[in-house]
């Protein structure tokens, strides 16, 4: 079962309608610090933790354990980035952005508790 517990939360702006992505990476624009959905392998800045549209305020958890929406068939213990609609997938190549590591086993579109975290993996 998905738990969070001890978050560090941030708010910001939503630069886009995030309505549907809750529980999804997210990261922030360099031009105006709102936040937007995450596309492949972004060097994601956390986990939204509620689904604002543009402009409203954007909760996002940039540490500590949070749920994040699996893309694919993942293992606990595995290193997660982001794919292109913001979902976790596992860290397969060299120099990918790690945002989470897995705390649970789970397929596609399961919400599972992850560990936030920020750094480019190395895979050989």
């Amino acid at each position: 079962m998905a738990v969070q517990t001890a978050l560090t939360l941030v708010s910001f702006e939503a630069g886009e309608d995030l309505s549907t992505y809750r529980y999804h990476f997210v990261l922030m624009t360099t031009d105006d610090n709102e936040i937007v959905h995450a596309g492949a392998n972004a060097e994601t800045i956390g986990i939204l933790q509620n689904a604002p549209d543009e402009g409203e305020e954007a909760i996002v958890a940039i540490a500590g354990i949070s749920k994040l929406v699996y893309n694919e068939t993942i293992e606990q213990g595995d290193m997660l980035t982001s794919t292109s609609g913001s979902h976790g997938e596992e860290v397969d190549a060299a120099d990918e952005w790690c945002g989470a590591i897995a705390l649970e086993d789970g397929i596609l579109n399961d919400i599972r508790s992850v560990l936030i975290t920020h750094f480019t993996a190395s895979r050989t």
